[in-house]
């Protein structure tokens, strides 16, 4: 599915391009601070908004290379046939936690929408819309993962490379 494929590759590269933002601008603050003795204000704000991204981003990757928590220790003993059954089962759950976070995650970019951050003066909506999101970046991979593992859809991920860092 080539708009599946897009998504991943438009997320991997949002990762890239945002952690490569943070550290550059953590970076520049440090020298700014402790060289020029002028502290950029509006350093730190940039950075947790970025990692706020970030994070609900990665969950999505995080999803598709299986790198959520997960216990093993009762489905590796289930037969092949209850093998599916339960991983169908934990990714029905798992997308109601997706729409949970949805809703919630929408109702507070909505109350904070029009509130202007301290140092950049950004709209606060637009940090908060992370949360509603990341939960359909997240669902639309758990939706996308589960039906590749029953065989439904094929999607080429081979060009996709998600590294493990740790």
């Amino acid at each position: 599915m080539p708009i599946i494929n897009f998504l991943w590759k438009a997320e991997v590269a949002f990762i890239t391009v945002a952690m490569g933002i943070m550290s550059i601008v953590t970076f520049g603050a440090v020298v700014s601070r402790f060289s020029f003795h002028y502290p950029l204000p509006w350093s730190e704000e940039l950075v947790r908004y970025l990692f706020a991204w970030t994070s609900m981003v990665g969950a999505s990757v995080a999803v598709r290379a299986g790198a959520h928590i997960g216990i093993n220790v009762v489905t590796d003993r289930l037969p092949q046939a209850w093998k599916k059954t339960v991983s169908v089962i934990g990714t029905l759950f798992s997308l109601s936690f997706c729409v949970t976070l949805f809703f919630i995650g929408w109702n507070q970019m909505m109350n904070q929408w029009g509130q202007l951050s301290a140092g950049m003066e950004l709209n606060m909506g637009f940090v908060y819309a992370c949360l509603p999101a990341g939960a359909v970046l997240m669902g639309i991979s758990l939706i996308s993962v589960m039906l590749q593992n029953l065989n439904l859809i094929s999607i080429d991920a081979s060009r996709i490379e998600v590294k493990e860092v740790i």
